[in-house]
């Protein structure tokens, strides 16, 4: 038959060139794991418990997520609670690897107010201690620096700290300075030219026993933080609107001043005062000087950086410096009204300018203890502004 295997249309394999269009050529769909060789487990990690940790090895498998090859490798979990150990980096750690290791206070590039040039670690890679007497931390404070030590409970603790402290000599208990029940924080000041050495400890005056309930609840993470030294170094309560303040960086960082305000207590009782946000930096051994946006020329043009209404201070204000929520300098007492002003010896808080004696590295830093002026300060003639804009805490040579 000569038309067998012929299409209606005469066609020879039985398909007409008009259905052409109609035919679609197929093949099966390219596998994305199909050259993937996986051989490169993941980086172990910590679980978001924190103590279980969590490591990759082979063998491994290639599945398809969202049409993307993804290797998956075996993965195992170590719980490190069941040894009294936490997760660090993806490995079971004692929660104190070296609770007697010194630690040295070195300072950042530039301080920054308040309190974020941390030189500790926090829960990853921070520096603990075993809660009793017996282990403590040595921190070395940089010269002109402060270091604030904050507690922090170690992953997996649950019982509070009870009492922690600081001593100038190791384990010397008649100069261990009491932190207190519930404390957090400890402020420890260096105001000399060479660096220091202090002994942290905390300890509970409970028993083991009674204060663990856990392997690893007595056990602690210090974070170590350091701010700059700032302080007044002058102030004039002169007549009209000659007032004014000199703030003094005594440390060799720039200091930003972001944060930190200048605050005039209105007769130093109740919540009546004024701020001043202060501005810029201070660069190390320079000055700021907040003047009355209403002093006169020339003291106007000469001495002031920054002006603000809110410098309208008299003799019986607490004129305040605060960084953040702590106290850097104050002049005068907040919660008692002296009257006209403080005076002792012939210096007094009004019509006169003060200027800080030399050897003065720090502020006063309670604004609650009585105040002397004369104990630090040294007084010149109402309205004499010659020696702002400069400062040094050196004494001369007799």
């Amino acid at each position: 038959d000569q038309n067998r295997g012929m299409g209606k249309d005469g066609s020879e394999d039985g398909y007409a060139a008009a259905d052409a269009g109609n035919l679609v050529a197929t093949e099966e769909s390219a596998d994305p794991c199909a050259n993937v060789v996986c051989d490169a487990p993941t980086a172990a990690k910590c679980d978001l418990d924190g103590v279980t940790a969590l490591t990759y090895a082979l063998p491994a498998t290639c599945q398809v997520v969202d049409n993307q090859a993804v290797c998956v490798y075996t993965e195992t979990k170590t719980d490190c609670f069941a040894d009294g150990k936490i997760c660090r980096a993806g490995a079971c750690v004692a929660a104190c690897p070296d609770p007697d290791a010194a630690l040295e206070a070195v300072p950042n590039d530039e301080y920054k107010t308040p309190y974020v040039a941390v030189i500790g670690g926090g829960n990853s890679g921070g520096i603990c201690l075993e809660n009793n007497a017996n282990d403590f931390l040595v921190v070395t404070i940089p010269a002109h620096s402060k270091v604030r030590a904050t507690l922090k409970l170690a992953a997996g603790v649950t019982d509070p700290i009870s009492l922690w402290s600081y001593s100038t000599s190791d384990f010397d208990t008649a100069n261990i300075v009491d932190g207190g029940y519930g404390v957090k924080v400890l402020a420890l000041l260096n105001p000399t030219d060479n660096p220091i050495t202090r002994y942290i400890l905390v300890y509970s005056d409970l028993a083991d026993d009674n204060l663990r309930t856990q392997d690893v609840s007595y056990q602690v993470l210090f974070e170590l933080q350091e701010y700059p030294v700032i302080f007044f170094s002058q102030y004039m309560e002169g007549g009209g609107y000659y007032k004014a303040a000199e703030i003094y960086n005594h440390g060799e960082k720039a200091v930003d001043l972001a944060g930190c305000r200048l605050i005039n207590w209105v007769n130093s009782i109740g919540d009546s005062k004024y701020s001043t946000v202060l501005e810029t930096s201070v660069e190390p051994k320079d000055v700021w000087v907040v003047c009355s946006n209403q002093i006169i020329e020339p003291a106007k043009s000469e001495i002031c950086d920054q002006l603000s209404g809110s410098v309208s201070w008299n003799g019986d204000d607490t004129v305040e410096l605060v960084c953040g929520e702590y106290t850097m300098d104050v002049i005068g007492k907040i919660g008692v009204d002296p009257g006209t002003g403080w005076s002792k010896n012939g210096v007094q808080t009004w019509d006169q300018t003060l200027r800080r004696k030399c050897g003065v590295v720090q502020g006063d830093t309670n604004s609650a203890d009585d105040f002397d002026p004369s104990l630090e300060w040294d007084n010149y003639p109402k309205d004499d502004y010659s020696g702002f804009g400069s400062h040094s805490t050196v004494c001369p040579v007799l």
